[in-house]
């Protein structure tokens, strides 16, 4: 796939494998573009000159207007492969800010001066990450319900009154939409793409136009047992909804996103099953405001200000998990250091209660449990000790929740459904850090020790290889609680960073990241794209926009404002301007 600049009439021309979209910006309308499709097979091509620049990149991330400019984002070569069989993930190293209305910002992107300058820092700073193999943003049990969905359009059964069924199969198949990082920037070419015809459309989705992405981590290894070879992976998801920098993003917004929300998934293979395990990490789901490390102010009443969002949140897991057992790691004791910590998780607790009281959903479905890590390490051997401590104690809710397995078919390599995982762990402590990664780490080990005994292989404890390889993807993003003197040593360095990071740079980060994920409040219009050949749009799809759009527009979108970060299908109302929704349908 390839980026030339300049195209051959100003703008910008990507072509990948035979298909070319040539964009310009419109003669009158700023932030407005024209694209030029020439599919395989086009009578007509562009033209291309020796004094275009050829660039090599691997997708197009999105689609960014900062400073009155608008900027196509691409990614570049090289990026860093982390394959394996039946898995390759690549980690985004480097992207090319393309400026489509005007000529290239003289100050390179990695210069200060350069508007994107912070959006460049965060897409490159090793945490951003795409497939091209299979969905990264989707937990194996979500894929498997994809797979079942198209095998079921290729032998259909009889039509259901289920009004919402082609929808969720659509959704299901454009990623799960909470963790596609990208989706804010991918509007506008999201959006051109949905303005195709079915066959166009599949052309066009065969290509790299549209390139979506996680932040997060991915690692996987094999490990050579006396039965055979198997292969782990652990995979952490991070949610844009509420997306932000630690210190400068904490709690819950009204629409029930929470701060530092992840999901993070173990999966086991062997040569004929694939095991999955899901757990989740989020801020304590309440409105409250730290200043420093010991002073809290929770906003009261409570049960007025926090309660709705907090119910939104819990609704929302119930919707993705089945149910959800609340593991708060946050300190019980009153005095002075830790007096914050005991409040907030008072609050939490009340609020768990106060909502399985008022909704059946949530009474059946959640549970709250306090687990004081600090109070363990201090009368326990210490840290060291934890994991098992921590392993023991949800091993109840363990065996109630189990695992997504699935057989895989020797044949075609698909997946066919066993079981189904019945709940997820909502893992907390006051910033996501350590106590968090300690606990998801300890859990993960707790499950797969049950998944590995099911299938008559040696545990953790029973093999060291399959130890040192859980641990060693676990510690690549989590402290593991296994303490070294070079351990100690390192997070004393790390938490030093962080303060540093949090002093020097995470007011601009934060709002970066704001505008990458549309909700920066002062954010400026959306872009538009149209396409110039209409010969390639639907009648439909022509007579729905022709209406709304401006003189010379064709299918020109309202302007958005981003008072939510979502980004569902848009239509066109009677005014140029409109809210985005809190929560796709």
């Amino acid at each position: 796939m390839r980026v030339y600049l300049p195209g051959p009439r100003g703008g910008v021309l990507i072509e990948d494998t035979g298909y070319f979209l040539e964009i310009l910006p419109h003669v009158k309308f700023a932030g407005v573009f024209d694209v030029h499709s020439y599919p395989p097979g086009s009578p007509n091509k562009p033209d291309l000159n020796l004094r275009m620049m050829p660039i090599d990149i691997v997708g197009c991330l999105g689609v960014v207007r900062v400073q009155r400019l608008t900027y196509l984002i691409v990614a570049t070569l090289p990026v860093t492969s982390i394959g394996m069989e039946d898995v390759d993930v690549e980690v985004v190293r480097d992207c090319l800010f393309v400026c489509l209305d005007g000529p290239m910002h003289p100050p390179d992107v990695r210069d200060h001066a350069h508007p994107c300058y912070d959006l460049h820092q965060i897409l490159t700073d090793g945490s951003i990450m795409y497939s091209k193999m299979q969905d990264l943003s989707s937990h194996l049990l979500s894929r498997i319900r994809v797979q079942q969905q198209r095998d079921a359009a290729c032998f259909p059964t009889p039509r259901t009154d289920d009004a919402g069924a082609t929808t969720a199969a659509h959704r299901l198949s454009e990623g799960t939409f909470e963790f596609v990082w990208n989706d804010y920037i991918l509007a506008p070419l999201l959006q051109l793409r949905d303005t195709l015809d079915e066959k166009h459309k599949a052309e066009f989705n065969a290509r790299s136009f549209i390139l979506r992405v996680v932040q997060g981590f991915f690692g996987a290894a094999e490990v050579e047992l006396p039965s055979g070879k198997v292969m782990l992976s652990v995979t952490s998801r991070r949610e844009w909804g509420r997306a932000g920098t630690r210190f400068e993003k904490r709690g819950i917004d009204k629409y029930g996103y929470v701060a530092n929300f992840a999901e993070t998934e173990t999966i086991l293979r062997t040569a004929d099953k694939i095991i999955s395990f899901v757990q989740v990490r989020g801020s304590v789901p309440e409105k409250d405001h730290w200043t420093g490390h010991l002073k809290l102010s929770i906003a009261q009443p409570v049960q007025v200000v926090s309660l709705r969002p907090f119910m939104l949140h819990m609704h929302d897991l119930v919707r993705m998990y089945s149910a959800v057992h609340a593991f708060s790691l946050l300190s019980n004791a009153k005095d002075a250091s830790l007096a914050a910590e005991g409040d907030l998780n008072d609050c939490y607790e009340a609020l768990c209660t106060l909502g399985q009281r008022q909704d059946d959903i949530l009474a059946k479905a959640s549970t709250f449990e306090r687990f004081d890590v600090s109070k363990r390490i201090m009368l326990s051997s210490g840290v060291a000790g934890m994991p098992k401590a921590i392993g023991k104690d949800v091993e109840p809710v363990l065996d109630r929740f189990g695992a997504t397995v699935a057989d895989i078919d020797s044949e075609t390599g698909k997946y066919e459904l066993q079981s189904e995982q019945q709940g997820v762990f909502r893992v907390n402590c006051r910033d996501c850090l350590d106590r968090s990664n300690l606990g998801e780490y300890s859990i993960s080990a707790a499950a797969l020790n049950k998944e590995l005994s099911a299938l008559g292989l040696p545990t953790l404890e029973q093999s060291d290889e399959l130890n040192r390889v859980h641990r060693k993807l676990f510690s690549a993003f989590i402290r593991d609680g296994v303490v070294t003197p070079n351990q100690t040593i390192e997070n004393l360095e790390a938490g030093r960073e962080r303060h540093m990071q949090a002093a020097l740079h995470d007011r601009q980060k934060n709002r970066a990241t704001e505008v990458l994920t549309g909700q920066y409040e002062n954010e400026e219009p959306t872009p538009v794209f149209n396409w110039v050949r209409p010969t390639t749009l639907t009648l439909d799809t022509i007579s729905s926009w022709l209406p709304q759009a401006p003189a010379g527009l064709l299918g020109a979108l309202p302007v958005v404002h981003a008072e939510a970060p979502t980004t569902p299908a848009l239509t066109p109302t009677d005014s140029d301007s409109f809210s985005l929704p809190a929560h796709s349908p």
